[in-house]
């Protein structure tokens, strides 16, 4: 995620337990290519097909 257009909002949630803080990111999702692996590694990263 970017933080480029970010915006974060913040809330107070009542609960029986104590109050909570509730978080809401919204971000770009910058495209990304996946190179893949040559060993016994997991890949990681975007497939896009």
């Amino acid at each position: 995620m970017s933080a480029i257009d970010f915006n974060m909002d913040m809330a107070r949630e009542a609960s029986n337990k104590g109050d909570r803080a509730k978080l809401t990111m919204s971000g770009k999702f910058p495209p990304h290519k996946s190179y893949g692996n040559n060993d016994d590694r997991p890949e990681y990263g975007l497939k896009e097909y």
